[in-house]
């Protein structure tokens, strides 16, 4: 029909319906087609008009703006997920490590890096993960009085601060110079900060750019 060939296509509407093309219900139907087409044609949008989000003489609604945004938060989230970050020598020789990552080998990084027992190590693992789930559920409630962006903000600067005491204590943990013992510690000391990261992570990025992009969308 756009492209003009109306007796082809009132064929194939005709074989589609086993009718008759003279039928009433094939000629309303191909009536119905022309006009859908030709009233597309009259009211057709430039694509830079249709990304502006510009309709006749109406004021731009920033499509490319927002989707940016949308772009934008859903990047950032997997940057949080996928951050690099070297255990050198140890687990992670050169890896990337973040919630899915960390997710997946947290047992095997506190076994190399940290030093702990098989079992233990995924005890913890089996707690981060609780944890995690248990922190995913308080930013439900909270996200419209702490609002989006302040959420994403102080949860990404909170994840930052984990894995930069996270990498200062596994390098602390390498120093041959150390103590056993003290060497130690400071791995074990970044246990909490393993936790303290998936933490932030559900409370501000786990939910909150899921519900950015959509609200965008329908703005």
């Amino acid at each position: 029909m756009a492209k003009g060939r109306i007796e082809e296509a009132e064929i194939i509407l005709a074989d589609l319906e086993a009718m008759e093309i003279d039928s009433p219900f094939i000629v309303t139907q191909s009536e119905d087609i022309q006009w859908a087409v030709q009233y597309e044609k009259d009211h057709a949008i430039r694509w830079r008009d249709l990304l502006r989000g510009r309709t006749g003489d109406q004021a731009g609604t920033h499509t490319i703006r927002r989707m940016l945004l949308g772009m934008g938060t859903q990047a950032m989230q997997q940057l949080c997920k996928e951050i690099l970050l070297l255990f050198e020598g140890k687990a992670l020789t050169k890896s990337t490590a973040g919630i899915n990552v960390t997710s997946y080998y947290l047992p095997t990084v506190l076994i190399e890096s940290v030093g702990l027992t098989n079992n233990l190590s995924r005890l913890l693992a089996a707690c981060n993960s609780v944890s995690y789930l248990l922190f995913s559920f308080i930013g439900i409630p909270n996200v419209e009085r702490w609002g989006r962006r302040k959420m994403m903000i102080y949860a990404a600067a909170g994840q930052f601060f984990c894995y930069i005491i996270i990498t200062i204590c596994i390098r602390y943990n390498e120093l041959d110079s150390l103590a056993t013992e003290t060497r130690r510690k400071w791995a074990e000391s970044s246990i909490a900060f393993f936790f303290l990261y998936y933490v932030f992570f559900g409370i501000g990025w786990q939910g909150v750019p899921w519900v950015s992009v959509s609200e965008l969308s329908r703005s």
